[in-house]
């Protein structure tokens, strides 16, 4: 008889039953794997689905953050900023269902202002890890008041992102308003407006840099440079000209509105003569900056024989470089000694012109001569002295100071060490 180890029952035949220990077959493996296939080869399209919506949620949520960011970025920067400098972009205003700007574009005007923000309205971004490319736009467009009935009462900001990936093409879009008072819906209540008089109160920056040059027949051409920051927005310029130069109080002048843009031509001035100009600064509110530099020019005909013009004045160098005992170092030497170069340009008109300027021993006027309207000179030769500060340049003809004011800002600053230089 045939013992079986302990604890293992017999079987029928008397043999040791040592449990199921057969497994699986390599048929019933095959088909096991058969089935598994089978199931995931029909999950496979809605996993891949999955990852797909995944990513196209993705894509669209980094493009409204880009949407977002290119908003705030017109509010954050000052009112008078918000808007292009020149004509807008075309898709800003070029009619395109498609476009999330055709509703602008065909109803509303786009914003254009003297002093634009720099910021970036166009521009392409990619995106790791699968580089998606978002093309940014922003637009600005001026929007009218509904209960007030004020036109351009604030800024409408619209800005659009599309981007292609593996589902398509795809846009979006935000919008937002600007107020000048910063106020949400201060201008629907008309609030904003009634309290500030229809325009922020104060006074505009000036104009600089006005230029006047001979028009046609009687006329003079003017341009000049909007204020580079103005704590009031400009909205208009006036302009002030006359025949004497002599301009405010003590002074008979007429004055135009010169409109909005940065050039104007005087019209309806008497041919030959010279005409002088300075341009103001106007807000909403009727501030108005100090006037600008003055620019004269004679009118469009024929100059009048015998009139003395001043057109310009140079002085070399414009800084001028002293030691401790006050001597000039980086001028024309004249003798033993350096001075500065004088040169005016008049017409031949001009008699007796003279240089003022003040050096160590007080006031001087330098003799400047010439031919064909350049006259040119040097500070006196006795200017061997001179003050550390600033020293102005002005001319003088037949003793009297030239009108309009002729000047010249010269720095004078003390060596440093002996290197020759401030």
């Amino acid at each position: 008889m045939k013992h079986c180890q302990l604890g293992l029952p017999h079987s029928r035949r008397g043999q040791c039953n040592r449990g199921d220990e057969s497994g699986f077959t390599v048929v019933e493996l095959v088909i096991a794997l058969a089935l598994m296939a089978i199931v995931m080869a029909g999950l496979a399209p809605a996993i891949d689905g999955a990852l797909q919506a995944a990513a196209t949620t993705n894509h669209r949520t980094e493009a409204d953050g880009l949407a977002v960011a290119a908003i705030e970025q017109w509010k954050s920067i000052p009112y008078a900023e918000v808007g292009f400098s020149g004509p807008a972009p075309a898709y800003c205003t070029t009619a395109n269902p498609a476009s999330p700007f055709n509703a602008y574009a065909t109803a509303d005007t786009a914003v254009t202002t003297a002093q634009p923000n720099s910021l970036v309205t166009n521009q392409t971004l990619n995106f790791a890890p699968d580089s998606v490319q978002y093309t940014v736009q922003s637009c600005v467009y001026w929007a009218n008041a509904s209960i007030s009935g004020d036109t351009d009462a604030y800024k409408q900001t619209v800005a659009a992102v599309s981007w292609t990936d593996s589902a398509g093409a795809h846009a979006i879009s935000e919008e937002s308003v600007v107020y000048d008072c910063g106020q949400p819906y201060a201008f629907e209540q008309n609030s904003c407006k009634a309290a500030a008089s229809s325009a922020p109160a104060g006074d505009p920056a000036p104009p600089t840099a006005l230029v006047a040059t001979t028009g046609d027949y009687g006329t003079v051409n003017l341009a000049w440079v909007p204020p580079a920051l103005t704590p009031v927005p400009v909205d208009h310029y006036l302009i002030e000209y006359n025949t004497t130069g002599v301009f405010g109080a003590s002074g008979a002048f007429a004055s135009l509105d010169g409109g909005q843009g940065l050039t104007y031509s005087v019209g309806g001035l008497t041919p030959g003569s010279i005409y002088y100009f300075q341009v103001l600064a106007v807000a909403a509110g009727g501030g108005q900056s100090s006037p600008s530099n003055v620019a004269y020019a004679p009118a469009g005909g024929d100059l009048p024989s015998g009139l003395c013009v001043v057109n310009s004045l140079n002085v070399t160098p414009t800084t001028g470089v002293v030691d401790h005992h006050g001597n000039l170092l980086n001028g024309t030497t004249v003798g033993t000694v350096d001075e500065f170069s004088l040169s005016v340009n008049a017409t031949p008109a001009c008699n007796s012109v003279q240089v003022q300027y003040a050096d160590a021993s007080g006031t001087q006027y330098a003799t400047v001569a010439g031919t064909s309207g350049q006259l040119t000179g040097t500070t006196l030769p006795t200017s061997i002295k001179w003050n550390v500060g600033t020293d102005p340049f002005v001319v003088y003809v037949g003793g009297v100071k030239y009108s309009p004011l002729t000047e010249v800002l010269v720095n004078v600053c003390l060596e440093k060490g002996s290197t020759g230089t401030c």
